[in-house]
């Protein structure tokens, strides 16, 4: 767990990376990014299994979906990197990447076994791009993503469901996390232990429930007094005779049960969800232990990993 306890070190220094640094949209609403220095490179390489979490049932096909229509996060290059390479040297599956919503059809989906939406921050798909999204994963697909990719769809109820939850804010930064399913195979790669970690955490609102959703990974509250502060400024800001409406809105991030999930399963239709919420700081994409995760969250997705993603795990 070391390299995770590094990454928690390193927080300042990396969250700076996504500060004003994206490339403006092109006409179609793509971008230009830019290749991450070759010393990132090779730490991305360095924290590569050597292997898959399990045997592929057959060779799989990956698209890397990586647009960003607002808010786009300047780390997409990084993981852009480390997803194709993960596929490559694993064996795991082949990546492919896109930014354009023709992409998204019936016609080339079908060529995929799962999707990783990278740091897809507020996604403004056509109607067309949603129907085929949903019948992709419904008909036995899977859906995976990082970070940015549960600030979507805001104005589309079906997505957000299918993904589990929405974004509110990102109010914490060092935490402790907590493994909720240390039998997971997803999550063995933590050995049961909780973690101290550090990144822009996201909090989130409904649909996300644990009725609904197999929670893997979640803040553990009683040993970060972080977010306790975090809860305490958010109402305090409400509260304020002069409160911005924004300030109102984001009062529902202090969740009085103190269940901020991170990672999660579930399945879809007949297809299979995987999301966690790390990856706005590239030193996510440097750590072996975290790389493995995020491994065995894209197999599961893809329907070659096994693993109990019932819903109803009980409240925190």
């Amino acid at each position: 767990m070391y390299q995770i306890i590094s990454a928690a070190i390193l927080l300042a220094a990396s969250c700076a990376l996504a500060a004003n640094t994206s490339p403006a949209p092109l006409p179609k609403g793509e971008r230009l990014w830019p290749e991450p220095a070759a010393a990132d490179v090779q730490k991305i390489l360095a924290a590569l299994p050597d292997k898959p979490a399990v045997t592929p049932q057959q060779p799989r096909k990956l698209l890397v979906f990586y647009r960003a229509d607002n808010y786009p996060h300047a780390v997409i290059p990084w993981w852009n990197k480390l997803l194709v390479e993960l596929g490559r040297t694993s064996g795991a599956y082949e990546a492919t990447l896109s930014q354009s919503y023709a992409d998204l059809t019936p016609a080339k989906l079908k060529t995929f076994d799962a999707i990783f939406m990278n740091n897809t921050t507020r996604l403004n798909m056509p109607a067309e791009a949603k129907a085929a999204l949903l019948e992709f994963v419904k008909g036995g697909k899977g859906l995976a993503g990082n970070h940015g990719a549960g600030d979507n769809w805001h104005d589309w109820p079906e997505g957000k469901e299918m993904l589990g939850a929405e974004f509110i804010t990102h109010p914490f930064g060092r935490i402790h996390v907590k493994v909720d399913d240390p039998a997971s195979p997803l999550t063995a790669v933590f050995g049961g232990k909780a973690f101290p970690f550090a990144d822009e955490i996201y909090a989130f609102k409904a649909p996300y429930s644990r009725a609904k959703l197999h929670v893997l990974l979640s803040v553990d509250y009683p040993h970060s007094p972080e977010v306790a502060k975090a809860e305490a400024k958010l109402k305090e800001r409400a509260a304020a005779p002069d409160a911005r409406p924004c300030n109102k809105e984001w009062l529902v991030a202090a969740r009085p049960d103190h269940d901020y999930g991170l990672a999660w399963v579930r399945r879809w239709g007949a297809g299979r969800v995987f999301y966690c919420a790390f990856g706005h700081c590239k030193e996510v994409t440097f750590d072996p232990t975290l790389v493995k995760f995020f491994l065995a969250g894209i197999q599961y997705a893809l329907g070659d990993l096994q693993a109990d993603d019932a819903p109803g795990q009980p409240e925190k």
